[in-house]
């Protein structure tokens, strides 16, 4: 929720209050737009075709396209200077966020909606995996040595399921898929 910011003079006071606005993201297809479209979505009243989009680049999945909901801005536009010049009236970062105070979180207690999001949901957002196959996972030392690099972060299929099954059905929702996937289908 903290990587979502608007002006520090804007009249959003809340993630409701992005429904009819300009709102800027790297990707359509970027993990923290999915999650935090989620979140706005169910807790907020505010669907993805709510919001007019504007993205900056392709995603990393050549046959996507973005949804009519978004425009892309022109090439070598930059995304924090528009939305510092109000051409845009938020904008949804990575784990970069840019210096200054003029910006300014969208949501008035992320702390809070942070404990919201685990108390409904049970889990932190997951933004990145790395998996072993299986073949490479018959490596005793291999796989002990990612446990000692990943330390807690390491976890199984099964603990990740929650994230995956929410994460699976958002995105089907925001039409970054077609369709729900099967458990086999997401781990193949």
């Amino acid at each position: 929720e903290g990587a979502l910011l608007c002006r520090a003079d804007s009249a959003i006071r809340g993630p409701a209050d992005l429904a009819g606005k300009r709102v800027g993201v790297r990707a359509y297809s970027q993990t923290t737009g999915m999650w935090l479209r989620g979140v706005l979505a169910e807790s907020h009243g505010v669907a993805p075709d709510a919001i007019a989009w504007t993205t900056f680049e392709d995603a990393h999945v050549p046959s996507f396209r973005d949804p009519p909901s978004c425009t892309r801005a022109v090439p070598g536009a930059d995304m924090t200077a528009m939305l510092r010049a109000g051409e845009l009236d938020a904008a949804i970062f990575g784990a970069e966020l840019p210096p200054g105070d003029d910006l300014r979180a969208v949501f008035p207690d992320i702390a809070a909606a942070g404990r919201d999001f685990r108390s409904r949901h049970g889990f932190e957002p997951v933004n990145h995996l790395v998996v072993v196959r299986s073949d490479l996972a018959r490596d005793a030392a291999l796989v002990a040595e990612l446990l000692r690099i990943f330390g807690p972060a390491a976890t199984t299929r099964e603990a990740l399921a929650p994230a995956i099954a929410l994460a699976n059905r958002w995105c089907a929702a925001q039409g970054l898929l077609a369709r729900p996937l099967t458990t086999d289908e997401v781990w193949s």
